[in-house]
């Protein structure tokens, strides 16, 4: 008997490898049509493709880039339940269960990782834990699918309680297995079943339940066109009739087994054959990619030479051209150096054509607001066209003030600007240059007040330099402090000297233009060279209150905005 048993055993292991990654699709195929709504990740959409399709290499190579590529997100779960599947098709059963191992208690699908952790036990012949798991998912997941997806697990728990011999829950897992085919018309599957029945029956030495089944197995698969099912069931039945000392239909059944057997080497034969064949082919393609590599890789290093070649030729011209820019550009430098000598005017008007140069940009934005205005005019569209109009206006006096700083500044560079001190009160010149401003803060919603320490004060100035300077000063003040601000003009009296502050809220300076502008002396072309980003306004201002044998500081606010400082000398009885 224990031949009988060893021998048995042998075909039932067999079937156990061919079947426990029987019938899976369908379950891999129900998580990752969830998975494909639950993320918008390229790289993971494609592993569920590839996944889908079989593809079980890239599958597994994308999904581990993924792995790589990101933190722990709601994705991740989904992404090791897809790496470990794909190790258990590629029978990588390590590497599939380090992937579950990551998935946490929450994930939606727990009872599907435990059942792939049954199947992986199984494999490994770990029958005990494999149960464990499978009763887990037996209490977790097998309310919430199909019974028409549960042949394969049935089977995989049968095989594992018939190696542990508990056979009574082996044939009834088996049972349910076979009768689960039988509602798909499975042919297959239900002749795994009943070969696995028989033998759990023959293993308790129930014959007469035993050999029908085998016999049955043995019919069905004769109808089926796999030559391994064959070669096994035949075996089965030459054990069996050997057992019962039928040794006639013993050696029958032994011959019909070899001549599937040789069927079987015959067509496992041809497939060798023929994957020598594709090797070789394989081998001769390779051959040819190499030749025609090497072509290409001949063709570019010729195309290099030739590139290099051309490098080289323009290299050399650009060096000559080079030379013969310095040349020029040495020959020109003494040219201008004697021109700027001979003529200092011209360097004056030249100064004069690159300041002038800013004006392009108020004076194009006006002539587009004009030719917008008479097309509003045209549709009688007056509110929008006295709106524009509003702003046409304030564009244009800016380009006034700036024109006239130009000309202030062309003046005094021609030393044509006379300054002629006189001693006036201070308060009646604020007051009428601070009102011709007050509608200009008032459009921006800006308080513009004043306060004097003493309104009789007289200071000792040229008045109209003086208004050039003031004007810049406020007009400034106004443009870059934003809507709501305040601007506060004071005047404080010292023994000598009257100090006015204008204080904003507005954006402030940079300590480099304030370095600038309270250091520098007088207007110069290099001053002007090393003060960019510095306004002709400001620096025209600093200028004419010198000329008033005053001084003028700016500093920052330590909250917002900047504090504009003119001391001016009082009153001179001689003036």
């Amino acid at each position: 008997m224990k031949i009988k048993t060893s021998i048995i055993l042998l075909c039932f292991i067999v079937n156990t490898t061919m079947s426990a990654q029987h019938n899976f699709k369908n379950f891999d195929t129900s998580i990752l049509e969830i998975c494909q709504t639950s993320g918008h990740n390229a790289l993971f959409h494609k592993s569920i493709h590839n996944f889908l399709n079989n593809q079980i290499d890239s599958t597994y190579i994308n999904i581990s880039e993924f792995l790589l590529q990101r933190k722990k997100t709601t994705l991740s779960d989904y992404a090791y339940y897809l790496k470990g599947s794909c190790a258990v098709k590629k029978k990588l059963w390590s590497q599939a269960k380090e992937s579950f191992s990551q998935i946490s208690d929450t994930f939606q699908f727990n009872y599907l990782k435990k059942l792939k952790l049954g199947i992986i036990h199984t494999n490994q012949k770990e029958y005990k834990k494999a149960l464990s798991f499978f009763n887990e998912w037996e209490s977790e997941g097998e309310k919430t699918e199909k019974d028409s997806n549960y042949g394969s697990i049935y089977h995989n728990i049968g095989i594992c309680h018939l190696h542990l011999k508990n056979y009574k829950k082996a044939t009834a897992y088996l049972y349910k297995e076979r009768n689960l085919a039988k509602k798909k018309n499975d042919t297959l599957s239900i002749i795994y079943a009943t070969k696995d029945i028989a033998n759990a029956y023959y293993e308790q030495y129930l014959d007469d339940k035993a050999i029908p089944l085998f016999k049955e197995a043995y019919t069905l698969a004769k109808t089926q066109s796999s030559f391994e099912l064959k070669e096994n069931t035949t075996l089965n039945m030459a054990v069996v009739e050997k057992n019962r000392k039928r040794y006639k239909e013993s050696v029958e059944y032994y011959v019909e087994y070899i001549q599937w057997k040789d069927s079987l080497w015959n067509r496992d034969k041809i497939s060798s054959l023929l994957k020598k064949d594709k090797q070789i082919a394989l081998a001769v393609k390779d051959k040819e990619v190499a030749v025609q590599k090497e072509i290409t890789n001949k063709q570019k290093e010729r195309i290099q030479l030739v590139t290099i070649s051309l490098i080289g030729a323009l290299l050399f011209l650009t060096l000559l051209f080079y030379l013969y820019r310095i040349k020029t550009k040495q020959h020109i430098l003494i040219t201008t150096q004697k021109e700027q000598l001979e003529n200092l005017n011209s360097t004056k008007n030249y100064l004069l054509s690159v300041i002038s140069h800013d004006l392009r940009t108020p004076v194009n934005t006006l002539k587009k607001q004009h030719k917008k205005v008479t097309e509003l005019l045209k549709i009688n569209d007056i509110n929008e066209a006295i709106t524009l109009n509003t702003k046409s206006e304030a564009i244009s006096e800016n380009t006034a003030q700036t024109l006239n700083n130009i000309l202030n500044w062309a003046l005094e560079q021609n030393n044509q600007l006379l300054c002629m001190p006189e001693n006036h009160h201070i308060k009646i010149l604020i007051d009428a240059l601070v009102f011709d401003f007050t509608p200009l803060a008032l459009s921006k919603n800006i308080s513009l007040s004043t306060s004097f320490d003493n309104p009789s004060i007289k200071v000792c100035l040229d008045k109209e330099l003086f208004k050039i300077a003031f004007r810049n000063l406020i007009d400034n003040a106004i443009k870059y402090t934003p809507e709501g601000g305040n601007i506060w003009i004071q005047t404080i009296l010292t023994p000598e000297h009257c100090i006015i502050t204008i204080k904003d809220t507005g954006i402030g300076m940079s300590s480099e233009v304030l370095h600038t502008i309270n250091t520098y002396e007088s207007l110069t072309i290099e001053k002007i060279d090393r003060s960019k980003g510095l306004g002709l306004g400001l620096v025209l201002s600093k200028t004419l209150i010198t000329k008033n044998k005053g001084e003028l500081t700016i500093a920052n606010n330590t909250d917002k905005g900047i504090t504009i400082t003119l001391e001016l000398p009082l009153k001179n009885d001689a003036a």
